[in-house]
């Protein structure tokens, strides 16, 4: 189902194109989402992940979860191009099925400039307040809310996407 969205002039269609590329990515497989870490590499016996709030989730078939962020990294040619530059991938051939990837510390400020988005729009969008960046930057209680209370994968991902939907719409 196509969703048509009013795009705000504080995003552009780039920023909204990306966007949407990562939630596609995302929803083929909504246990790759993990707002809780830029990326995570995770064993391959692992059943459960530790998630937002400490609250366990299953792990991906790909052995490796992460947010809004790290996924940005994963589905952008200019992210595959600086993990791959920099030696993060662990396997031969990014993004197949059980690639591995080491996420840096710098992923937020990396999808960033992918997104071709400000500090405060990469706060707000990155981050749950009252995280490291503090109250007053990160998703609106509304979404966070959604996401804390989401039982599945399928409604963590929801809750993501309305945030997401809601960010290229009004740009923060």
């Amino acid at each position: 189902m196509k969703v048509k969205i009013k795009r705000s002039h504080n995003v552009s269609a780039t920023t909204e194109r990306l966007l949407m590329k990562v939630l596609a990515y995302i929803e083929k497989e909504p246990t790759r989402l993990n707002m809780n870490q830029w990326g995570n590499i995770i064993p391959k016996d692992t059943k459960e992940i530790e998630g937002v709030d400490c609250q366990m989730q299953p792990a991906p078939p790909c052995n490796t979860a992460a947010c809004l962020a790290g996924t940005c990294l994963l589905t952008s040619k200019a992210g595959i191009d600086f993990l791959e530059q920099e030696n993060y991938f662990k396997d031969k051939k990014p993004l197949v099925k059980r690639c591995t990837v080491v996420f840096p510390h710098d992923t937020p400020d990396i999808a960033k400039k992918i997104l071709r988005i400000t500090e405060d729009q990469a706060n707000n969008l990155f981050y749950f307040k009252g995280w490291a960046k503090g109250d007053q930057v990160g998703w609106t209680e509304k979404y966070a809310r959604m996401y804390r209370a989401a039982k599945t994968p399928k409604e963590r991902f929801l809750a993501t996407k309305l945030r997401v939907l809601h960010f290229i719409e009004k740009g923060k």
